[in-house]
């Protein structure tokens, strides 16, 4: 493959399948709100508030109330519906928002629950990255506890979203209008914009100068979906490698003997460019490590791990794995839910992974509660049934009150996914984690620093 990334290429996603040169029922009030803010309020009438002013101070600063702030039984077609409105109501307020967590209904693999949170509710740590040249470390948010959050269930009989909860309140000051604009925030630059984008920068306007005409549609800069950068993004795809996936003909023999379980880890960055190295690994009869392909990509969202599994398993003659194992991450979660969906392909989380954060969010129960580890160590790592686990999973919510503590909510949840008296009863090649493709990672570094240049 020559020439891949470099001038006058036009490379859109390149996949390797061989190294012989072959590329390849509620009823809602259209105008009520429930308790918002500890206020009941009708979009219409306000009782005992004669000042318009202070009606909109209690409306969140917004006149039409219903339209713009969330509130308990609103209802929305699509989660995707329910998220934007959200990030929207987020981004007029001044904070930016995550999701929390997701579950799922186990027969269907769909999404029933979905809990979106403020960016200052959830821990960032600053992660550094080792890239040669001294040490790169991500920006870290500080975490204030900050309990602003939307809730939305599935309801099934209707096919439609509906929050279930909400609370608006925020412990830590919001941030301004002009500030808004340089939230982080996903790419949302939908196709008609994009074409348009493209079509200003063919005719000679400077980038600077093509934010203009959307920010005006849109009612100002901090109203888009999207910033700058991403109008450079857009621009500068041209060119560029987005993609690579390489599966050579041992590869593709050995998976077909041994490719019951492979590991999928896409946390390995160190490359001149930055763009995330997923080794798909397994293992041999002779428990030793052997490589099922790989694959560089732009960035870790769920449309890239989409198209390198799909790439992947049109190069291994569509023969979906029977366990996968990654570290617990939403967006490969989604992607492996859609192309190797269940009972064909199990997906277990990497237990150290998880057990990693043990100390972390058990960490006020580890200080005060010394019999706790002891207890949680024996309900995790030595139940022998799942009867047996859950009982004892049971006893410790009761004895130290855990009902409501999210972590652990959420753990229990996916508990089929990484408990060893659920994951047990399926192949795994005595597989729990993904330091397989950890070690084959530093097998490939090392490699790479030997060859001449």
């Amino acid at each position: 493959m020559n020439n891949v990334g470099g001038d006058n290429t036009n490379v859109d996603n390149v996949s390797v399948h061989n190294v012989d040169n072959n590329v390849g029922g509620d009823n809602v009030g259209g105008h009520n709100i429930d308790n918002v803010g500890g206020d009941n309020f009708d979009g219409e009438n306000v009782d005992d508030v004669k000042d318009e002013k202070n009606v909109e101070k209690k409306n969140h600063g917004f006149k039409n109330c219903n339209d713009v702030v969330p509130y308990v039984g609103k209802i929305f077609d699509t989660l995707d519906d329910a998220e934007a409105f959200y990030r929207n109501y987020g981004r007029k307020e001044g904070f930016e928002i995550i999701i929390r967590n997701t579950h799922k209904r186990t027969n269907i693999n769909e999404p029933s629950y979905r809990l979106f949170i403020c960016r200052k509710g959830e821990r960032v740590g600053a992660t550094p990255l080792d890239f040669g040249k001294g040490k790169r470390v991500r920006e870290v948010i500080p975490r204030t506890n900050c309990g602003a959050r939307m809730c939305v269930v599935h309801k099934v009989k209707m096919d439609k979203w509906k929050i279930s909860s909400v609370d608006l309140e925020h412990n830590h000051k919001l941030v301004s209008p002009e500030k808004v604009q340089f939230f982080q925030r996903s790419l949302n630059i939908d196709p008609m914009t994009r074409s348009l984008i493209e079509l200003f920068n063919k005719s000679g306007i400077e980038t600077s100068k093509i934010m203009k005409f959307p920010s005006e549609t849109k009612g100002g800069v901090e109203n888009l979906g999207f910033s700058n950068q991403d109008v450079r993004n857009v621009i500068h795809d041209e060119n560029r490698v987005r993609g690579l996936v390489w599966v050579d003909p041992r590869s593709m023999n050995t998976y077909k003997n041994f490719g019951d379980v492979v590991t999928f880890d896409s946390t390995y960055q160190k490359n001149r460019y930055y763009m995330p190295f997923i080794p798909i690994t397994g293992v041999n009869h002779h428990y030793q490590n052997i490589l099922f392909g790989f694959s560089l990509v732009r960035d870790e969202t769920e449309a890239s791990y989409k198209w390198v599994l799909r790439t992947w398993l049109e190069a291994v003659d569509n023969k979906p794995p029977r366990i996968i194992i990654t570290d617990q991450d939403i967006a490969s979660e989604n992607a492996i839910a859609e192309v190797m969906p269940m009972p064909q392909t199990k997906h277990t989380y990497c237990t150290w992974h998880i057990s990693s954060k043990f100390s972390e969010k058990l960490s006020y129960l580890y200080t005060n509660y010394l019999e706790f580890k002891t207890g949680f160590n024996a309900c995790v790592y030595k139940s022998l049934t799942p009867t047996k686990f859950e009982d004892r999973w049971e006893q410790l919510v009761e004895k130290y009150d855990l009902e409501d503590h999210a972590w652990l909510n959420d753990m229990y949840a996916i508990r089929t996914q990484w408990i060893g008296d659920y994951t047990k009863q399926h192949f795994s090649a005595g597989m729990t984690t993904t330091s397989r493709s950890e070690s084959t990672i530093f097998f490939l570094m090392n490699m790479c620093n030997h060859l001449p240049v």
